[in-house]
């Protein structure tokens, strides 16, 4: 993630970074044992200025805090540095990579389910598939 941060001029340390799924599996509410948490924190840790969004989890509780989900993607994008997606809910595969470039400040994507198959004018780390 640092070095897809450095391919747009950004590092990790006080990066704007938005954390999208905090259940522990797609179109749940149940935060519990989610990857999330440890991800937000080690992002907390390092630094960075951590936003989350999760239509079914309101909030997360970590080592670094207690994480509010924002209200919608567009509020959860916008400003953006950095978008983990974390969890394949059926309203994040809707989004589309134009969405993504018109509200993100810099369109860095680590997705780690699959959600896009990456696209021009955006850094893409696929987790799990090789990057583009």
């Amino acid at each position: 993630m640092g070095q897809a941060l450095r391919q747009v001029g950004k590092r990790l340390c006080s990066a704007r970074i938005v954390v999208m799924g905090l259940a522990y599996k797609k179109n749940i509410n149940d935060p519990r044992e989610s990857p999330a948490i440890k991800i937000i924190e080690e992002l907390a840790n390092l630094g960075a200025d951590v936003r989350v969004y999760d239509p079914f989890v309101p909030s997360i509780r970590t080592k670094a805090g207690e994480f509010t989900s924002v209200g919608s993607v567009e509020e959860a994008l916008s400003g953006a540095e950095c978008a983990v997606f974390l969890v394949d809910h059926d309203v994040f595969r809707g989004i589309s990579v134009e969405t993504v470039k018109g509200l993100m400040a810099s369109p860095v994507i680590v997705d780690g389910k699959n959600l896009f198959a990456g696209g021009e004018g955006i850094v893409y780390l696929g987790i799990g598939k090789g990057s583009y």
